[in-house]
């Protein structure tokens, strides 16, 4: 089943993509406002080999976390 949340979930940045699971309990779609309302919508970990996009998504959201993103974020 799949879970939606408004916010992330705390420490889940801090975290490897093979520690995704301690915070969520699986699939999961997460938005995130923005100060456009129209979102990006960014899918990662498709193949759970496949982390790349996990870290670029960490990565941006990280350089966010004191400030509105541009754009609405799912």
């Amino acid at each position: 089943m799949l879970t939606i949340l408004e916010t992330l979930p705390d420490g889940l940045l801090e975290l490897d993509a093979d520690a995704l699971h301690t915070k969520l309990s699986g699939p999961t779609l997460i938005h995130i406002p923005g100060r456009r309302q129209q979102p990006l919508f960014v899918s990662v970990l498709l193949h759970g080999n496949e982390t790349t996009g996990w870290h670029a998504v960490r990565s941006l959201l990280s350089n966010y976390a004191d400030k509105s993103l541009p754009r609405s974020f799912s």
